[in-house]
């Protein structure tokens, strides 16, 4: 909120608190696959939205779940069920594009499909410009409430697709997961490492493993509204709303290191020392 030049409102921030302890935290659920006509072995996948989850939700219900025993897990039970499994299947993408994206999709189900009066400044802006977006990040900070979070709107669903991605790691913390099953899959691998990583990671027959075609995208993929470019406009300028991003992104980099480094933009908010979320050597081979 400093970067952007703003005054806390503590008592909206107090009516916040649910959100932000969910913000890094909060399940999304996942499936478990039994390589029941095979080695026997078991894969698991954790969902996060923005990252391919339809492509790999409908790649395994509709390929997998006849070679195996394919089971959709509630994001509350998810855990249960890591336990048991060989590999722990992540699909991750750079942080700063997985919130761009989350946004798009967000402002895209607002503006085409729901058609709300939303409370805040930001909806008072042009879908698809720079300001609709420096104002969402302001009032995100400011508080959900601001964006619709509950209440009336109850926009409670659309928000969770600017969660960051570390709800992966905290899950697979919590379930004592060896940290060598972790097997993370980059986003734009997904149609080539599925496949490959139920065999090689996970030990999944390859009979029972088909490849992945390229499946449906949410509308909101092809950018109809320029929403996600305005976005992206506004991070390249690496101004202020680009540095209130990097504190809303900050846990993914400082989680993710080995796969994306903190931009530099980044660099000049905030130290390494502040980013230390999970034990460093956790996930790496």
């Amino acid at each position: 909120m400093k970067e952007l030049g703003m005054t806390p409102d503590v008592d909206l921030l107090k009516k916040s608190k649910d959100f932000w302890n969910g913000y890094h935290t909060e399940p999304q659920g996942g499936w478990t696959f039994h390589d029941v006509n095979g080695t026997g072995k078991r894969a698991a996948y954790l969902r996060l939205w923005k990252c391919a989850n339809d492509q790999v939700r409908k790649y395994a219900s509709k390929e997998l779940s006849s070679l195996g025993e394919l089971t959709e897990h509630h994001p509350d039970k998810m855990a249960d069920h890591l336990r048991d499994a060989d590999c722990v299947l992540v699909v991750l993408r750079d942080p700063v594009s997985h919130f761009l994206s989350g946004y798009n999709e967000f402002d895209y189900r607002k503006t085409v499909e729901q058609e709300l009066d939303l409370p805040g400044s930001w909806s008072r802006w042009r879908p698809g410009s720079q300001e609709r977006f420096e104002a969402f990040l302001a009032d995100l900070l400011g508080g959900p409430e601001n964006i619709g979070w509950k209440g009336k709107y109850n926009m409670w669903y659309e928000i969770k697709h600017v969660y960051p991605m570390t709800s992966a790691l905290v899950q697979m913390v919590n379930a004592k997961v060896d940290p060598g099953n972790f097997v993370a899959i980059m986003l734009d691998e997904v149609q080539e490492f599925i496949p490959k990583a139920l065999v090689d990671s996970c030990g999944i027959s390859p009979h029972s493993v088909a490849e992945m075609p390229r499946l449906g995208q949410h509308p909101s993929s092809s950018d109809p509204l320029r929403i996600y470019a305005a976005a992206k406009s506004v991070w390249l300028k690496k101004g202020k709303a680009a540095r209130a991003l990097c504190a809303l992104v900050a846990m993914d980099y400082a989680c993710y290191d080995t796969y994306f480094p903190l931009p530099e933009v980044c660099l000049q908010v905030l130290g390494r020392e502040d980013l230390l979320f999970l034990p460093k050597d956790y996930g790496r081979e």
